[in-house]
């Protein structure tokens, strides 16, 4: 094992929150860099809403500062927030080319 001095750790952390048919994603990273979102439920791509916009998505792409939390309110459909496993599965690639995959879990409510 060859281990260099000078190299900067590459962190990130993903919180996924289930409120209603709305995913509240948190994230942060040591680098700057971009991630791409996506959100799965039962292990496949499902489309979701940012904000206002009346456009469906499979994916979203944002930019990253180091150190800087973002925050993302994704809709999803009532039908899907009701599924019981839905993931939210962040890809990050820093400035310098490396890459991270997340994967976090968002706690759903099934219907009585």
């Amino acid at each position: 094992i060859t281990v260099e001095g000078g190299g900067v750790p590459f962190t990130s952390n993903l919180g996924a929150d289930l409120e209603g048919d709305f995913i509240a994603l948190s994230l942060r990273s040591t680098p700057a860099g971009k991630v791409t979102l996506r959100v799965l439920a039962n292990g496949k791509p499902v489309k979701f809403r940012i904000g206002k916009k009346k456009a469906l998505k499979k994916k979203v792409t944002r930019k990253l500062k180091a150190t800087k939390r973002k925050r993302l309110r994704l809709r999803i459909s009532k039908r899907v927030a009701r599924k019981a496993k839905i993931r939210a599965v962040a890809s990050v690639k820093s400035n310098d080319g490396r890459r991270l995959l997340l994967k976090k879990r968002a706690l759903a409510r099934r219907a009585l």
